[in-house]
C-alpha cells in the first residue's frame, strides 16, 4: 500500500460521497504547453488574447528543455512516475498557413524530446497529445506528424461561438471525420450557456461525433470578459449531464467519473 499523503479517514462527507485518496507515490504525469498564441478562430469564450500571431520558430526548438527541465524534479523524486501526457495546444497548432519550417520544427521537439527523457529517465513512457480546432486541410501532414509521434490529436468542438462561418464548422468536422481512426483521440467541449442549449435542443454533431468513436472530453468554462453571457447554472450543467445519459454518451469523461464513484462501475458494463 503506498503512503498516503493526506489521511481523510476522519473526514465527514455525505452519504454516497467518494473518498479519493492522495498518495504520495504518482504514477502518471500530465504536462501542458502552450506552443504559441497564433490562431485562425476567434472564439468568444477564449481565454487566449492573441495579443501576439506570430510564430517564434526558434522558440520552438527550445520546448524539449523547458519540458525536461520543468519535470527533471519530480521524476528524480517520484521513482513511481511511468507514464507522462504530453499536451501541446496554441493557438491553433495545424492551421493550413502554418509554414513547413514550423512542421520541421515539431518534428524536432518530438525527436529531442524523446531522447532526452530515455536518457535520464528510461522508465518513463511519453504520449504526445496534439490538441486542434480541426479548421484546416492539409491533413496529410498533419497525419504525419501524429504517427511519428506515436501520439493522438484531439479536437475542440463548440457549436455557438466558435465558428464565424459555416464553411469553417464543415471544415473541422470533416477533419474529424478523417483522424476518426486515431484510437484515444478527444473531442473537447467548453460547457457555456449557449453550447449548452445548443447540445440539448437541435444539434446532433456531438452524438455523431461519439458514434465515431470519440472520447468526449467536458471542460467547464473559464470566466472570461464574457462571463455574465457564458456562465451556465447548475441546472444548466444538470440539464446538459442528463441529456448525454439520454444519449447514452458512455464515452464522456465525466459520465464515466460520475457512474464509476456513485454507481460503484464504469460504464463499460451497459
Amino acid at each position: 500500500m503506498s503512503e498516503q499523503l493526506i489521511d481523510i479517514s476522519d473526514i465527514k462527507l455525505p452519504k454516497g460521497l467518494s473518498k479519493i485518496p492522495f498518495y504520495l507515490e504518482p504514477k502518471f504525469f500530465e504536462f501542458s504547453y502552450a506552443l504559441f498564441e497564433a490562431c485562425n478562430l476567434r472564439c468568444t469564450f477564449c481565454f487566449e488574447g492573441h495579443r501576439n500571431n506570430k510564430v517564434d520558430i526558434p522558440a520552438l526548438y527550445e520546448v524539449p528543455q523547458h519540458i525536461f527541465q520543468n519535470l527533471k524534479e519530480d521524476l528524480e523524486k517520484y521513482s513511481s512516475i511511468k507514464d507522462i501526457n504530453l499536451r501541446f495546444w496554441g493557438g491553433e497548432l495545424f492551421y493550413d498557413a502554418l509554414s513547413d519550417e514550423v512542421f520541421a520544427a515539431y518534428y524536432d521537439f518530438v525527436t529531442t524530446t524523446r531522447n532526452l527523457f530515455e536518457l535520464k529517465f528510461p522508465r518513463v513512457e511519453i504520449l504526445f497529445s496534439w490538441l486542434t480546432n480541426g479548421v484546416f486541410t492539409k491533413r496529410k501532414r498533419v497525419e504525419d506528424l501524429v504517427r511519428f509521434s506515436k501520439g493522438i490529436i484531439n479536437f475542440s468542438y463548440d457549436p455557438i461561438n466558435r465558428f464565424s462561418t459555416e464553411n469553417q464548422k464543415q471544415t473541422m468536422i470533416e477533419t474529424a471525420r478523417y483522424f476518426a481512426h486515431n484510437m484515444g483521440s478527444k473531442i473537447s467541449i467548453v460547457l457555456t450557456k449557449d453550447n449548452i442549449k445548443k447540445f440539448i435542443n437541435n444539434d446532433n454533431q456531438l452524438v455523431n461525433f461519439h458514434n465515431m468513436g470519440y472520447i468526449i472530453d467536458v471542460n467547464y468554462y473559464i470566466a472570461n470578459i464574457n462571463w455574465k453571457d457564458l456562465i451556465p447554472t447548475d441546472d444548466e450543467i444538470y440539464e446538459f449531464l442528463k441529456w448525454s445519459v439520454d444519449n447514452r454518451l458512455f464515452r464522456m469523461k465525466v459520465l464515466e467519473r460520475i457512474f464509476h464513484y456513485y454507481v460503484g462501475h464504469y460504464l463499460g458494463r451497459y
